[in-house]
């Protein structure tokens, strides 16, 4: 078994207002496999009032990813209640035989206001 470390940083430098500790926090891994199906591998949620930058980082084993795999995805959205007011994505390819870390840079978008 082949384990891989996803690192993400996490930025709100694009976003006009700051984080409230009621503000829903979703992050999540998925593996994308040809023909557009995804499956998620990971999550975590919370309510968070998260200063930024922030960074977070998943330890996958290759066992949970389903292959063929075309890309992998992790997906960062912030809620309040139910309505989506920040994003982000980052679709990326891994390289299981190699070492090092993967690190995504991730810019949150604002949506609804």
């Amino acid at each position: 078994m082949r384990k891989k470390i996803f690192l993400g940083h996490i930025s709100a430098r694009d976003l006009p207002f700051s984080f409230q500790s009621h503000y829903h926090w979703i992050i999540s891994v998925y593996a994308r496999k040809p023909g557009g199906v995804e499956r998620l591998l990971l999550e975590t949620q919370g309510y968070y009032a998260i200063p930024a930058p922030w960074t977070f980082a998943f330890h996958v084993d290759d066992d949970e990813s389903p292959e063929p795999v075309e890309a992998h995805q992790i997906r960062v959205q912030v809620l309040d209640k139910d309505v989506l007011i920040a994003d982000a994505s980052e679709q990326f390819a891994i390289d299981w035989v190699a070492s090092e870390v993967s690190v995504h840079n991730l810019v949150l978008v604002p949506r609804a206001i």
